[in-house]
This record gives structure tokens, sequence and C-alpha cells, in this order.
């Protein structure tokens, strides 16, 4: 909005305690006189005296106290209880998506893996016979089919093993900043107890208020003017 050259009379009736003219921002307001000689002397020092059409740009202006946040954030806790063995990574690292943070002790969980994996050979040996038999007429099919079901009862064996170990690995979901670590190697931990944060600060996002009376003046996309 610009001032219509020259300045009109009424212009010392305008009141404005929010509003930004040119560099000039009125917080509070002020007495009448006294807005009214600042606005006209900026005015006139803009191009008042020189019959310029040019005048002051008026804009509306806020200010908010917010907070910012992270675009993504997570306390990571084990599934399962366990001794802490080792870290794999140092307070206030950057780590990639995927890497093992903590590793608990997994001795008996590998243990059940290996036998597992034990039981799983054996299952397909003796199925792999069985097939060879049958084919020959040694073996009926129903001692066939059996074998079969065993070898895929022991591969499910082998997985669920598979995934109690991994259970003991608790890895980074995102790309992102860790923060201090709650625990140190040797500690016991329950299932489900804090271990560690991890902040993706790539990007940050604004939280702050605004009056109701702003909602019909602030576009989806506005821009922000930080201060400190």
């Amino acid at each position: 909005m610009l001032l219509p050259s020259p300045l009109p009379d009424w212009l010392a009736l305008v009141t404005l305690p929010t509003t930004r003219i040119g560099r000039l921002l009125l917080v509070q307001p002020l007495p009448l006189a006294h807005r009214a000689s600042r606005v006209a002397r900026r005015w006139l020092r803009d191009g008042g005296r020189s019959g310029q059409s040019g005048g002051c740009d008026f804009s509306d202006e806020a200010s908010a106290v917010g907070s910012l946040k992270s675009n993504e954030s997570v306390v990571l806790r084990p599934e399962t209880a366990g001794r802490i063995a080792a870290f794999g990574f140092k307070d206030g690292a950057i780590v990639g998506k995927g890497t093992v943070l903590v590793t608990l002790d997994a001795a008996v969980q590998e243990a059940e893996l290996q036998q597992a994996k034990a039981n799983l050979a054996l299952a397909q040996t003796n199925f792999q016979r069985n097939q060879e038999l049958v084919a020959k007429k040694f073996l009926s099919q129903q001692v066939l089919d059996t074998s079969s079901a065993n070898l895929k009862v022991q591969q499910a064996t082998v997985q669920l093993a598979e995934a109690k170990v991994g259970k003991t690995r608790v890895k980074a979901p995102f790309n992102g900043m860790v923060g201090l670590r709650n625990v140190s190697v040797g500690d016991y931990v329950k299932e489900g107890q804090d271990l560690i944060n991890v902040e993706d600060i790539a990007t940050l996002r604004m939280d702050f208020k605004l009056p109701e009376s702003y909602l019909g003046r602030v576009p989806v996309i506005q821009g922000l003017a930080g201060c400190r």
C-alpha cells in the first residue's frame, strides 16, 4: 500500500500500533501526534518534498516465540532383556540408517541358532533320502510327506532363532545424530528400557503459535524471519 502524494491532512489520524512502515516498526501504541509526526518525516524524506509519487510500503508483521524440532526423533529401547556387550557409536556422532548402536550379549541366542541349523541340515538330508527311496518304491508317500513337514518346521525354527539374535542388536532407524547414552557396557537392561535417542537434524521444524486474528492473513507458504 502506498501513501498518496502530497501528504493528506487525515494522515495525522492513522494509527498503526503493529505495522512496519519502511524500516520504522511501531511496537507499542504511541501518542497520536508523535506517531503522525514520525510518519510524516519518513514520508517527506522518501520523496514527499520533491513531489514524487513514491511513498512508504505497509506490511503486516507479527512476532512469536517458538521452538525448533527435529524432523524425526526416537528413543531406542531393546525388545529383549540382556547384558550390554558393546556400543557402536560415540556420543553426539552422526550415524547412518541401519548402524548397530547397541549390542547385547547373545551367547544363548547364538547357541540356539546353531542348534536349529544343525537340525535343519539333518531334516534336509532325511528328506532327500526319502525322496530317492519313494522313487524306488521302498517307502510310502506318507513317510515322504512326514519328512517334508519336518523340514519346513526346522526351517521355521532357524528363522525364529535368527530373529532372536537380531533382537540383541539395536540399530538406528534413520540417519541422524545420537545423544548421550544412559547406560554402559556390562549393564543389564530390561525390555523397553531407554538406551539412546536419535535425532534427524538435517531438516528442522518450527513450532510456534499466533493469535487467531492472523489466520486469514497467513498463507500456506509463509516466509519467516528469525532474530536472536
